[in-house]
């Protein structure tokens, strides 16, 4: 029956979808009582019934915590765990839109009017292939040092593509060499016009309003009571390492990359990212 139950697992979220009810994941509980020991048992029970974080360490030994870890059952439970913790947090709060099963996430939690966070304040989704739960929680910071870094990034993009065109318009254009199947001057101009938009933007940033600070300050709160519920301590994020390929794409794209920062903590079953954007 275990195996039956692990197989079925497997192919769950492909054919039916991520989640079981509570009363469907402790009747597959029951099923493991001939595998697992009581306190395997109990743990998990107890995640079903949301008594605390599936992030919490120092319950089960590090051993028994490798053998759940291979239990396609352990990731659907902990996947329902993170799930209703997090929604609980929320709910309650009438300045906060919650959208459940979109397209791209499970949940995703954003503030219900308009205000200087333009973003989701918490997201969770799913990665399929490695079958792990992911979490980013987002959090906003005034930084005129970061504004200041982006905007010379920019300035500087903006000189290399006016010299592209110049470049080109001087050697392909005037000799009529241009192919009518890949116009690089289009590209170039309009990579160009979004630079100069981004430029515009940051220029006239100016100092947050109070309204703005407010919003600020209550992103971070809620920030905190994620952290705090997950039992995770803020300083084990580290920095997300970018790959050549990441910071070229970056590049070639006119990203923000000086006004973003993302830190991140991996566990067997979930991936945690802490997304700070500069304001």
């Amino acid at each position: 029956m275990v195996e039956y139950i692990e197989n079925y697992l497997k192919n769950y979220y492909k054919e039916v979808g991520l989640f079981y009810r509570k009363d469907e994941l402790l009747n597959f509980i029951d099923e493991y009582k001939d595998i697992l020991n009581n306190e395997i048992i109990s743990y998990l029970n107890s995640l079903v019934n949301l008594e605390f974080s599936a992030f919490k360490e120092d319950i089960l030994s590090f051993k028994t915590m490798e053998l759940l870890e291979e239990l396609k059952l352990y990731r659907f439970i902990v996947l329902y765990n993170i799930y209703h913790r997090s929604l609980n947090l929320f709910k309650k709060d009438t300045s906060l839109r919650i959208q459940e099963f979109n397209d791209k996430s499970l949940l995703e939690v954003s503030f219900n009017t308009s205000s200087i966070i333009d973003k989701p304040i918490f997201k969770l989704s799913f990665d399929e292939r490695k079958a792990k739960a992911i979490v980013n929680i987002y959090e906003t910071i005034e930084n005129k040092e970061a504004r200041e870094r982006q905007l010379k990034v920019l300035y500087n993009k903006k000189k290399i593509l006016e010299d592209s065109l110049y470049k080109r318009y001087n050697t392909v254009i005037i000799n009529e060499e241009i192919d009518p199947f890949y116009n690089i001057e289009f590209e170039l101009g309009y990579s160009l016009m979004d630079v100069k938009k981004k430029i515009k933007l940051l220029s006239e940033r100016t100092n947050l309003s109070e309204s703005d600070k407010e919003f600020i300050k209550k992103e971070e709160n809620f920030k905190n009571l994620v952290f705090s519920d997950f039992s995770i301590k803020e300083e084990e994020l580290k920095e997300e390492e970018q790959s050549a390929v990441s910071k070229y794409i970056n590049l070639k794209n006119n990203e923000l990359t000086e006004l973003n920062k993302s830190l991140t903590i991996e566990y067997p079953h979930s991936t945690i990212y802490k997304k700070i954007s500069f304001y």
